[in-house]
């Protein structure tokens, strides 16, 4: 069959490829709500996956067709470099819980490094780092040490650097209101506080945390300003008041006895977990922050979902 005759008089038309975003760092959790989100938005995402287990979830998304997978983590200078290869922005997510990071948290320095050195060679446009509400040099908790430590490496990068501080996640297997929901299922009479339970968090659901990270980089908000961005739920409570919500969505009624702070710190003195220490000195941190900037990259007509709302939804499954 010949082919078809041209009309120089008419304009050829060119179809852009769809923008490409890489995701790397803590997937099954966080990262997988961004990749759901970058691609209903019509993007590309290109998720670094650590294992067989997360690439078989994310064979679980719609848009396949907009989904690409580069097998590795992010222990692999190899693999990282070809996550952003050819892509224009990067994603380094990484939350904390009640315990602390949750994805390679001995690493994360090294991580952001490596991250920032491939982001650097492969010329990105942006380069967003998830920091956390918190995040000082002079921090009690590790995560939020080394929350700032990266914060300065991603700022001194020659990328378009965002900073996205959130507070604790909100979600299914999230390591903070998951866990605040089954220790209050459970069948025991008796429920530990730590202290008093008063350190106060905003905690943030990861479907909004999602849609605020994937918005960063749709092609309608390229005039966003870089900078820190402070992400944060609707609300501020206590882990106690936390518990005793649960509780009661629960019908579940529980003698709390509190474990007295100065008890704690004898046992972090003794105790090998460093798990143990970090949850210990995270108590003494802030999560909870008066600007919010949610609206900004949610959008001002959106409503976030509430503490209750996510318990709900964890209760009923």
């Amino acid at each position: 069959m010949a082919e078809p005759i041209l009309d120089p008089a008419q304009p050829v038309e060119i179809k852009p490829d769809p923008r490409k975003v890489a995701i790397v760092g803590e997937i099954p959790f966080a990262g997988f709500e961004i990749a759901k989100a970058i691609t209903a938005a019509g993007m590309v995402a290109r998720v670094l996956s650590p294992n067989s287990a997360v690439e078989a979830k994310l064979r679980e998304l719609p848009h396949q067709d907009k989904l690409e997978i580069v097998d590795g983590d992010l222990g692999s200078a190899t693999a990282v470099s070809s996550a952003l290869e050819g892509v224009h922005g990067v994603c380094f997510v990484s939350p904390i819980g009640l315990g602390g990071r949750l994805y390679r948290s001995a690493e994360h320095i090294k991580d952001v490094t490596q991250v920032v050195q491939a982001a650097e060679a492969h010329a990105l446009r942006k380069l967003v780092y998830h920091s956390a509400l918190g995040a000082l040099v002079g921090a009690q908790s590790r995560a939020l040490q080394d929350a700032a430590a990266a914060e300065a490496l991603i700022s001194n990068s020659r990328c378009e650097d965002f900073r996205i501080r959130s507070g604790p996640l909100m979600g299914k297997n999230d390591g903070f209101m998951t866990e605040i929901v089954n220790s209050a299922r459970t069948s025991s009479p008796v429920k530990a506080i730590f202290g008093y339970g008063a350190t106060l968090v905003q905690p943030l659901a990861i479907t909004d945390f999602a849609q605020c990270m994937t918005n960063v980089f749709v092609p309608g908000n390229d005039g966003l300003h870089k900078g820190v961005y402070s992400l944060a739920g609707p609300e501020t409570y206590s882990l106690l008041e936390l518990t005793d919500s649960a509780l009661k969505l629960l019908g579940r009624n529980k003698v709390k006895i509190h474990v007295p702070l100065f008890v704690l710190k004898v046992l972090t003195s003794i105790s090998s977990s460093a798990k143990f220490k970090e949850r210990f000195n995270m108590l003494f941190d802030a999560f909870a922050v008066e600007q919010n900037d949610v609206a900004k990259l949610l959008g001002s007509g959106v409503k976030s979902k509430t503490c209750a709302e996510i318990q709900r939804e964890l209760i009923a499954h």
